[in-house]
C-alpha cells in the first residue's frame, strides 16, 4: 500500500526496477524539465509551485539510477503544454533545454485509438491510459498522483509515489 511506503520498500523496487526502467508521470517530468531548464523557476511556475528545487535534486537523483526512462508521446505532449504556461522571453529558452534533454526518454508508442479502447482511458483520460498500457510487469511507475497509483497498484503494477519519496529523503 501506497501509505505503508518506507525506505527499504522504495529501495527494494529501484533495485528491481534498475535495469528494467520507470516511467515518470506528466507531473513529475514536468518538475524535471523545468528543474533542468532553471530551478529557480520551480517555485515561480504555477505549475511546479508544490515542489521545492531539493525536490528537482531528489528525482534528478532518482532517475540517474535507471538504465531506462520510459516515456509516451502522450506524456510528452501534456508536458509541453503545461510548461506554455512559463513567461514568453523565457519559454523559448525553455524550448531548447526540452528539446536537448528529451533525448535521454525511451517513448512508448500506444496509438490513441487502443487507448480509448481501454476502461483505463474513461477513468483517466489518454495519458495516464497509455501510462496503464506502457508499463504492464515492464516498468515501476513513478508518479504523484495518487488515483493513479491507487489504480496501478490494484493492478498489481508497482508504483512509487514521489510524495513519499520526498518525505523519506
Amino acid at each position: 500500500m501506497i501509505s505503508k511506503m518506507n525506505d527499504a520498500n522504495a529501495k527494494s523496487l529501484i533495485s528491481q526496477y534498475r535495469r528494467k526502467g520507470v516511467l515518470a508521470d506528466t507531473n513529475i517530468l514536468l518538475l524535471w524539465f523545468v528543474g533542468k531548464f532553471d530551478p529557480a523557476w520551480i517555485e515561480k511556475f504555477k505549475r511546479t509551485q508544490k515542489f521545492q528545487r531539493e525536490d528537482f535534486r531528489i528525482l534528478d537523483s532518482l532517475l540517474q539510477q535507471f538504465d531506462t526512462i520510459v516515456t509516451t508521446p502522450h506524456i510528452l505532449t501534456e508536458v509541453n503544454n503545461l510548461s506554455g504556461g512559463l513567461p514568453e522571453p523565457l519559454f523559448e529558452k525553455y524550448r531548447d533545454t526540452f528539446a536537448s534533454e528529451v533525448k535521454v526518454f525511451d517513448e512508448k508508442y500506444i496509438s490513441s485509438r487502443t487507448l480509448c479502447l481501454t476502461p483505463h482511458f474513461k477513468k483517466f483520460g489518454l495519458a495516464d491510459a497509455a501510462i496503464v498500457e506502457a508499463v504492464k510487469e515492464k516498468y515501476l511507475v513513478l508518479t504523484d498522483d495518487f488515483p493513479l497509483a491507487n489504480y496501478l497498484q490494484k493492478m498489481k503494477v508497482d508504483v512509487l509515489n514521489f510524495n513519499n519519496i520526498r518525505l523519506l529523503a
